[in-house]
């Protein structure tokens, strides 16, 4: 299989304050399981890539709502709702 990169991104976690995972250095897949997960719409490339890292770990989120753009995602974090994924090149409100 040849495999072309078209682009990459860093993909970080928008958390909550105090969140346990803030103190983190880093956070792996598996550092996500049992969390209550802002996704994005379906289909984005941030998605995708958050799905296929999920389901390669084996690692089980809960998706409460979808949200349609990152800002929206953020605000939903800051107001509890769980923990979101976001690229860091992107405005985050």
């Amino acid at each position: 299989i040849d495999v072309d990169a078209i682009g990459d991104f860093e993909v970080v976690c928008a958390l909550p304050r105090g969140h346990p995972l803030a103190a983190s250095p880093g956070i792996r897949p598996e550092c996500l399981e049992g969390e209550d997960l802002i996704a994005n719409t379906s289909g984005t490339q941030i998605d995708l890539v958050l799905e296929t890292l999920l389901r390669s770990a084996g690692v089980n989120v809960t998706r409460r709502v979808s949200a349609r753009n990152q800002e929206i995602a953020c605000n939903l974090v800051a107001r509890g709702l769980g923990i979101a994924a976001t690229d860091a090149r992107e405005p985050r409100g």
